[in-house]
């Protein structure tokens, strides 16, 4: 489970790779007592924007875990199961979870890239060059929205109703389906492109 280990051919190696996952706060975990609880159990005193790991090894469905736990700000709990112990587990997973964000832009959530069905290498790595920075475009042109006063609305359960980047990425498709209608916002986008500071009419 939690994809730990690797069978190379004939079983002759098994190599551990190292892993950070999120986990649900209502699965069972057993503690070096044999002592069988809920894992939100162990975190239950946790405060908003508060984090803690545990130093001894947990078991979680047969497998031997560390995990680190924080309280978001909305009260939910972000807990981290992961093969390594110490204290940076929950920054190594915002950083794995910003990368995986990332390629879901780039894929179904944005630009399907996918669909292109280009499989050379060298067109495949130009194809993510420019899809990248379109991705940067997309982003920026969300906070000058946000800037702007045209704000993401907060959906009732207190998370956003869409991304930074898909917010920037409508106005930007919408520019490109009534060209002549935004030349004064196209101009907008495109300073953001170039990293020009924002500068009212």
């Amino acid at each position: 489970m939690f994809g730990c280990i690797i069978c190379y051919p004939l079983g002759i190696h098994i190599e551990p790779i190292p892993f950070y996952i999120r986990i649900k706060k209502n699965l069972n975990v057993t503690d070096s007592q044999g002592k069988v609880t809920k894992v939100e159990s162990l975190f239950s005193g946790l405060k908003s924007n508060e984090a803690c790991y545990i130093d001894e090894a947990i078991q979680l469905t047969g497998v031997f875990v560390c995990l680190s736990a924080l309280r978001l700000s909305a009260g939910e709990l972000l807990i981290i199961a992961s093969s390594e112990a110490g204290k940076n587990s929950i920054d190594i997973y915002a950083r794995r979870w910003e990368i995986e964000t990332l390629f879901q832009c780039l894929k179904s959530r944005g630009f399907n890239l996918e669909d292109t069905h280009i499989t050379e290498q060298s067109r495949v790595r130009k194809m993510v060059g420019v899809l990248a920075i379109a991705f940067c475009w997309s982003i920026k042109t969300g906070e000058w929205r946000c800037e702007q006063g045209e704000t993401i609305r907060i959906k009732k359960h207190g998370r956003p109703q869409k991304s930074l980047f898909r917010h920037g990425l409508d106005l930007l498709q919408q520019i490109g389906l009534q060209t002549c209608h935004c030349l004064k916002r196209i101009r907008h986008c495109l300073k953001l492109l170039i990293n020009q500071p924002y500068a009212p009419d």
